[in-house]
């Protein structure tokens, strides 16, 4: 299983499309992970586009 750094470019973008539902598709067998700073740079953008929020859910 590939591990894989996801940043603020790549979550952003797929959000903004809303297809997010693709890059799931697209990362299934992979081990996904992000910084801090990423999040926070998300948060930060969700204040001028509420979608950003979307990508900040976590499934468990």
């Amino acid at each position: 299983m590939p591990l894989l750094v996801l940043d603020t470019m790549v979550l952003n973008h797929f959000t903004l499309a809303d297809r997010l539902d693709v890059l799931q598709d697209l990362l299934i067998d992979a081990d996904c992970w992000t910084t801090q700073v990423v999040i926070e740079e998300l948060r930060a953008g969700a204040i001028t586009v509420p979608t950003g929020c979307e990508c900040l859910q976590v499934e468990s």
